[in-house]
């Protein structure tokens, strides 16, 4: 029997849900201990899940870990989002996620809540603040590495509903070079309740996303050329001040500085 579109998003809502259980359960200790640092980042168009956050223009963001032992850090980002229209034409986005993480059967696991917060909107916008439950299970394959993750965001107003994201990626070093090649995508799926926020996440319902790129390190610093797309072929009228550009393919260049 084929399992219909409805049963896969309830399995893939309660994987998202059950998956800190599931490491709590498994090995007390990662192999190594995380490592606390902090990169800046600058790029020609910050995009998340295909959408561009930054209304297309260049933007910068800062990225920290935090390790507080073996398996919990604190992942915290702050990026400049340009007056995003997508997000009620907030100037800053800023990121907070503890995350559990642990080892079994060759599988790097980890589960945790992410706080997304955005500051310098405009007025009478509303709630822009949501949370998502996020997990992620990465496992080395020879020279690359694969990971698969999933993030459920519950109902709520801030994004007119509820949202799920299933990704895959898969990257790995060049042989004889010291570029790193990857690629991967996702599919975004949820409940609308109405709410024009709705269109922040998925601006025209249901949509999947894909990326390819590109990167060369040298020391501390990274530099790349990032391909991404989506399957929104156009934004639908729908009157919401939410409802942005930067949805369809784009190629963006970055650089990247570790401290």
């Amino acid at each position: 029997m084929t399992p219909d579109l409805a049963s896969i998003r309830r399995a893939a809502v309660a994987l998202a849900m059950a998956a800190p259980l599931a490491l709590t359960a498994g090995s007390a200790h990662a192999q190594a201990m995380a490592q606390s640092g902090l990169s800046v980042k600058a790029t020609t168009d910050y995009r998340e899940r295909g959408l561009s956050w930054s209304d297309s223009d260049p933007a910068l963001r800062a990225d920290a870990t935090i390790a507080l032992s073996y398996d919990v850090t604190i992942e915290a980002s702050a990026a400049t989002l340009r007056g995003s229209a997508r997000h009620g034409g907030s100037d800053w986005g800023f990121t907070v996620a503890p995350q559990y993480s642990t080892s079994v059967a060759g599988w790097d696991l980890s589960a945790g809540v992410a706080g997304h917060l955005f500051a310098g909107a405009d007025k009478g916008t509303g709630t822009l603040d949501y949370v998502e439950l996020e997990s992620r299970a990465a496992k080395t394959l020879g020279p690359a590495q694969l990971a698969l993750d999933v993030s459920y965001a519950p109902s709520q107003d801030a994004i007119g509903g509820s949202n799920v994201h299933l990704g895959a990626d898969l990257g790995g070093g060049l042989p004889g070079t010291p570029i790193t090649a990857f690629i991967g995508g996702g599919y975004s799926f949820g409940d609308a309740n109405g709410d024009p926020r709705s269109t922040r996440l998925r601006p025209d319902g249901d949509y999947a996303d894909w990326y390819a790129g590109l990167e060369r390190s040298r020391g501390p610093l990274s530099m790349g050329l990032i391909y991404t797309d989506t399957s929104i072929g156009g934004n639908r009228e729908t009157g919401s001040r939410y409802l942005a550009g930067g949805t369809g393919a784009r190629i963006s260049g970055y650089v990247r500085f570790f401290l």
